[in-house]
């Protein structure tokens, strides 16, 4: 689960930077 957990906050984490730059 904590794995997931990390992958899921790293998706987020990435989706915010995206968004971030535009």
């Amino acid at each position: 689960q904590r794995q997931i957990g990390e992958t899921a906050l790293n998706e987020t984490s990435s989706r915010s930077h995206q968004i971030l730059r535009l």
